[in-house]
């Protein structure tokens, strides 16, 4: 019978050649050992040169003869299996071949494991490679898997690979140590958490990334401890640890009816100029938050879920976020934990095991961390404007010595017409400057104004959309059934319409609400390239209901094809959203016919889409042209005067261009965007 065979060049293709990166091989045999319940693994790079010794040794399950045999010597194959481990972790690793790259690396290479279902033996092999080099067949050697009786206690594996092929860099190491770090529990000092260990001696800082993940880049450390309802301990430390606030009950609004624990967090403040001397960049601490960024729970010592879980903001940071913007924390730049000792009879669980039952007890927990919150963000807040107020000290001083010594040198160098001349052209030059600071001034004034708009609705759209309009609901649907069950009740369709109409109302409502909230997600904020036509249809669906109450219809017609721009999805969706209140507003005084608003997209040129709204009300009147741009400028009642202006700023600022014909044959005005594609 013939069959299948390998070459033992094919070790060479799937090990060196296929594998992506020295770090990839080496993290392999990391997920290994998470996969193995390991709650220690330790790299050691040794010298990471050339001919050196690289170790990877865990304290996990270990394996006995059959599983060396029939599974860790099969490649391209696993036997995981999907479910989670004994420790209830997801399996992380590969079906072998990343292994294989890692094994690879080395001449030769040293296993031992030891079974957590056979502590007594200890198995063994070794593999040269340089011996299958030198055979026609991977079939054509055999491996021995030795066995001895086991003098330690502990289960676990360490693979060494001997005789390195080549130098372990840097950047290899790096990159390494990131992926440890994203594979690894944020705190290590719960149960059954994945710590590894990096020992690179030539690279201590990276040893110490893998040790310390990224708490030391945290621009904040708050540490808030309750010792008994009456009394508790408040510090916040920059991120070298010195304390720069301090605080007791007396700063909070206590006591509080609860148990004995310590809350922590660390806040990181994400931009450039913070991280211009660190070792870490921007994007590997986001990479980071994003898997486990928020507030987590533990209770002895183990995680409790969904506490901190992706969408899981329990103790409401970024609402507190869009209520008081300034110095305070969210999920996005925040890692955090609960941390009690108590039984099941104080913190009771839900039956479903999906957190706790949210009894007086949790609930002055909750209110506890939500002050000590509070408290920090005003310590913040107080220094920030003591910061400010020394700024605005120190600018007009520091304005007025350069002026004074600009004149001084004009004075002092220049002679006969062209001191005149330098001295007119300087005065000049500072009445420009000055205008200047007075627009930008005013400007802040403008956007000041916004973010206080914003930020209140913001707010009331939150709690809008919160039990409010729940309840109210609610009563509709009881009052409809009600009135169909009741038979005294004459003409109940006349009710039940009027309950429909009602329910519409509060359908209505819902929109601002929600574009208020979907506009300020953080999210949004970032530039990326985005899909014209996609966001378009997105807003306008999401504005159906706010259509149907004002019995408008939108019609649109768009380009068939993808366009896209370079932009934020807030600042996009800000021009039409705006557009489309505009056209809205126009059409209130339109009772005589169908009011109808035309969204239209055309390709102007390869590198330009043209974005026109249009409505059929009455045009622009009341008001000049030119003047609608400005902020104030309305001619609705209660109107901001606001919406156009920002429209205006922000296709500016995207390259683009707004033009607008106060009249059109469809009746009403025709505001036209054009943006810039890539």
């Amino acid at each position: 019978m013939s069959k299948i065979r390998f070459s033992s060049n094919i070790l060479k293709r799937l090990g060196e050649e296929l594998n992506p990166g020295i770090d990839k091989g080496i993290l392999e045999l990391v997920k290994n050992a998470y996969d193995a319940d390991a709650e220690s693994c330790i790299v050691d790079i040794g010298t990471g040169e050339a001919g050196g010794t690289l170790t990877v040794s865990d304290d996990g399950d270990g394996m006995d003869i059959n599983d060396i045999d029939e599974g860790w010597l099969v490649l391209g194959n696993s036997r995981k299996i999907h479910k989670t481990t004994r420790l209830g972790r997801l399996p992380a690793g590969s079906k072998g071949l990343g292994r294989l790259a890692a094994l690879r690396m080395g001449h030769k290479v040293e296993m031992t494991s030891v079974s957590i279902n056979d502590r007594k033996n200890q198995y063994s092999l070794s593999i040269d490679w340089d011996y299958y080099d030198r055979e026609d067949l991977v079939d054509d050697v055999e491996l021995t898997i030795d066995s001895r009786i086991n003098e330690g206690k502990t289960s676990g594996t360490e693979i060494k690979i001997l005789e390195l092929r080549e130098n372990i860099h840097r950047a290899d190491i790096k990159k390494l140590a990131r992926e440890m770090v994203l594979l690894a529990d944020p705190f290590s000092d719960v149960k059954n958490s994945f710590n590894p260990v990096l020992i690179a001696p030539e690279f201590e800082d990276l040893e110490k990334l893998v040790q310390r993940r990224y708490f030391d880049d945290a621009e904040y450390y708050l540490e808030a401890e309750l010792s008994n309802n009456k009394e508790c301990t408040l510090s916040v430390k920059d991120w070298l640890g010195n304390v720069l606030f301090s605080g007791s009950m007396n700063n909070l609004k206590g006591p509080y009816k609860t148990i004995s624990f310590r809350f922590e967090i660390w806040t990181f403040i994400l931009n450039n100029k913070n991280f211009l001397n660190r070792t870490v960049t921007i994007s590997e601490i986001r990479t980071w938050l994003k898997d486990f960024g928020g507030i987590h729970f533990y209770q002895n010592g183990l995680r409790v879920s969904p506490y901190g879980d992706k969408g899981n903001d329990w103790l409401d940071l970024n609402l507190q976020r869009v209520r008081s913007p300034e110095e305070r924390p969210s999920t996005n730049n925040t890692i955090g934990r609960v941390s009690v000792t108590a039984d099941e009879s104080v913190l009771i669980p839900k039956t479903d095991r999906s957190g706790f039952i949210e009894n007086e007890t949790f609930r002055e927990l909750h209110r506890f961390c939500t002050d000590a919150l509070d408290w920090m963000a005003k310590q913040r807040l107080a220094q920030a404007e003591k910061r400010r107020a020394n700024e605005k000290k120190e600018v007009p001083k520091a304005l007025k010595k350069t002026k004074d010594k600009m004149l001084s040198v004009i004075i002092n160098t220049a002679e006969g017409e062209d001191k005149e001349k330098l001295h007119k052209a300087f005065t000049a030059y500072d009445k420009a400057r000055q205008k200047e600071a007075d627009a930008l001034q005013n400007e802040l004034l403008l956007y000041r104004t916004l973010s206080t708009a914003g930020i209140t609705a913001a707010t009331f759209a939150h709690e809008m959309l919160g039990e409010h309009l729940k309840n109210g609901s609610l009563y509709i649907s009881i009052l409809k059934n009600k009135i169909k069950k009741e038979t005294q009740i004459r003409n109940p369709e006349d009710y039940l319409d009027k309950l429909n109409k009602l329910n519409d109302t509060f359908e209505a409502i819902k929109i601002p609400g929600q574009t208020t909230l979907s506009l300020i997600e953080h999210e949004k904020r970032r530039r990326s390239k985005i899909e014209v036509h996609e966001h378009l249809f997105k807003l306008v669906d999401e504005f159906q209901a706010f259509y149907d109450s004002r019995n408008t219809n939108v019609e649109t017609n768009f380009l068939q094809s993808s366009v896209y721009i370079y932009a934020t999805i807030s600042a996009f969706e800000s021009i039409i959203v705006n557009l489309i209140v505009n056209g809205l507003s126009a059409l209130e005084q339109i009772h005589n016919k169908t009011r109808k608003i035309i969204i239209s997209t055309v390709q102007l040129k390869t590198d330009e889409i043209e974005i026109s709204i249009v409505d059929n009300g009455s045009g622009i009147t009341g008001l000049d042209v030119k003047d609608i741009w400005l902020p104030g400028q309305t001619t609705r009642e209660n109107g901001t005067g606001l919406g156009l202006t920002i429209v205006k700023d922000t296709v500016k600022d995207l390259g683009g261009t707004i033009d607008v014909r106060a009249k059109t044959d469809f009746g009403g005005a025709k505001f036209t965007v054009i943006l810039p594609t890539i």
